[in-house]
């Protein structure tokens, strides 16, 4: 958004915009929640009242025009696909896959340390459990994420520990917040980035065990940056 106080700029304008209106309808809204300009509603009452509503939320400000969708049963935002359950009487969710979302993960060839390749898959695969209401939701997507790593050529013997490392019993614990230890001091190794400095952590690890840290890598000169 340019600046690092755009979104809190933006919050602001948009509780202004939509207070008077959200007030106006509260009888209808059973929930109403917005993240920046993305707006989650539930709606009870009659269809005419709920496009009355956006079309007063549309008139508040000539340059801000929300589209909507409008669905009895289903429905995204942004990266959840929300859908009353077979007797309609539960909001469940998943993942939401994009349709144009072609999946183009670091291949396997890479030469990115393997750590990082673990990494995003392990996070990948927890952010797929936190978000996903049923364990079905969970294994349909974990289903499609394999498949999707197989053809970026990651080989079963380096995919199945991981996808056994998380399971769906942890939920719970990846949704509560980790609480910081006021008295950890974590220490930054900064290094610019080569195959030789892979291993640099564990080597860190082994000499002083006791000590915090993280190893950091800054950007490298690219092909990219040699043909701006």
């Amino acid at each position: 958004m340019g600046t690092p106080f755009a979104v809190t700029a933006a919050n602001a304008f948009m509780y202004y915009l939509e207070k008077d209106v959200v007030t106006q309808f509260s009888n209808h809204l059973l929930l109403y929640k917005r993240f920046i300009d993305d707006i989650f509603l539930v709606w009870k009452g009659p269809k005419e009242n709920l496009l009355e509503f956006l079309s007063c939320l549309n008139s508040k400000n000539d340059r801000i025009k929300l589209t909507y969708v409008i669905d009895e049963s289903s429905i995204s935002f942004p990266d959840l696909f929300l859908y009353k359950d077979a007797n309609f009487s539960t909001l469940q969710f998943s993942t939401y896959q994009k349709p144009l979302n072609k999946y183009l993960y670091i291949p396997f060839e890479s030469f990115h340390p393997a750590s990082n390749k673990r990494a995003f898959i392990r996070g990948e695969l927890m952010r797929y459990t936190r978000n996903s209401s049923t364990f079905k939701a969970f294994s349909e997507t974990r289903e499609k994420f394999w498949k999707r790593l197989r053809l970026r050529g990651y080989p079963v013997g380096f995919l199945l520990p991981l996808f056994r490392e998380v399971k769906y019993s942890d939920r719970t614990k990846w949704l509560s917040k980790k609480r910081k230890s006021r008295n950890s001091r974590m220490v930054v190794f900064k290094s610019t980035f080569n195959c030789s400095h892979a291993n640099i952590k564990p080597v860190i690890q082994r000499h002083l065990p006791d000590l915090d840290c993280i190893v950091s890598y800054k950007s490298t000169t690219t092909l990219a940056h040699l043909c701006k």
